[in-house]
């Protein structure tokens, strides 16, 4: 019983001792207290700010566009358009005529899209980075962070408006909405003129066959054998050979998605944080004053100060 009493009385000692602290250093504490509420104030109005602004300025903006064959030469191409697209070099000189000089392809490294004797390493690096979505080590990166994509009907696990085979959906980000949009369209002028070097031959062979029947001169053979069953095309397909019709066309214009980003997002994850410093600046008022509190002590404590003087060499000091 006597143990449990005196263990009761000390308790209620270390009590009333921390009661005694916290009303002598109260001002202290209630002074550092409120600092870091005018510090988590502030913050609220500055920190999140400042991280919206970061973001904004660090973010992808994203472009899509659908690209398809014309309706007039999709019986006459065996080739989908991801063929003609979905290619360094396309992409490369798409880039290029956009206003990009320089691809970045890591924080410190960069490859020139304008230098003929870069022009190979940059092929590679923007197949690795944008058409294969890896490192130059080969190592697959972030589906989320894959800037270049093209999507077809046969893109498993993408959401897609593409509904036939004839058009293709691609997706580019970049921070700048200007080079985006001239990017999309300059795949479309790229890619139809690799889609024009692939008909070529076969396209100045149609138009000489139903313009040889038209001067007679296909003698012994039918028309469906000599037109090859493209007699439907003649002209269009003329009028590709002269330069007046392409193969690949955008359906709409370029559309640009800014990035879900909001001030209100950064604000409401700053409560907890403010919370937080709030209960940090408290927590070090109470260190603050049971450190001043132990200096009073011992300073008012004559044997403890001798042997602090004893213990710094100067004993035969006050």
């Amino acid at each position: 019983m006597n143990e449990n009493a005196q263990i009761k009385n000390e308790e209620e000692i270390s009590l009333l001792d921390l009661f005694t602290v916290l009303l002598l250093y109260r001002r202290l504490i209630i002074g550092i207290t409120l600092v870091f509420i005018g510090l988590a104030v502030a913050g609220y109005f500055i920190y999140p700010a400042y991280q919206y602004k970061n973001a904004i300025k660090s973010s992808m903006v994203q472009g899509r566009i659908i690209i398809s064959i014309k309706q007039n030469m999709q019986n006459y191409m065996t080739k989908n358009p991801e063929y003609f697209i979905n290619r360094a070099d396309v992409i490369m000189d798409s880039l290029q005529e956009a206003g990009m000089k320089e691809f970045a392809y890591s924080r410190k490294e960069s490859v020139s899209l304008i230098d003929e004797a870069e022009r190979t390493k940059a092929l590679y690096v923007i197949n690795q980075i944008l058409i294969m979505n890896k490192n130059l080590n080969g190592k697959e990166n972030n589906e989320k962070d894959r800037r270049f994509q093209v999507i077809t009907d046969k893109t498993r696990d993408v959401k897609t408006v593409i509904k036939d085979i004839y058009s293709i959906e691609v997706l580019y980000k970049d921070k700048d909405p200007d080079l985006i949009r001239s990017f999309l369209k300059n795949l479309i002028i790229h890619g139809n003129i690799i889609a024009g070097d692939y008909i070529r031959s076969l396209a100045e062979t149609t138009v000489n066959n139903y313009e040889q029947i038209m001067k007679g001169t296909h003698t012994g053979i039918s028309w469906e054998n000599a037109m090859g069953g493209n007699i439907f095309y003649y002209a269009y397909i003329k009028d590709f050979l002269d330069g007046k019709e392409t193969i690949l066309t955008a359906i709409g214009e370029p559309v640009i998605t800014e990035p879900n980003i909001s001030p209100a997002i950064y604000k409401s994850g700053y409560k907890m944080i403010g919370i937080i410093l709030v209960f940090v600046g408290f927590i070090l008022a109470l260190i603050i004053a049971f450190v001043l509190n132990t200096i009073r002590n011992i300073k008012n404590d004559e044997e403890a100060m001798k042997k602090i003087r004893d213990a710094i060499g100067n004993s035969g000091e006050k």
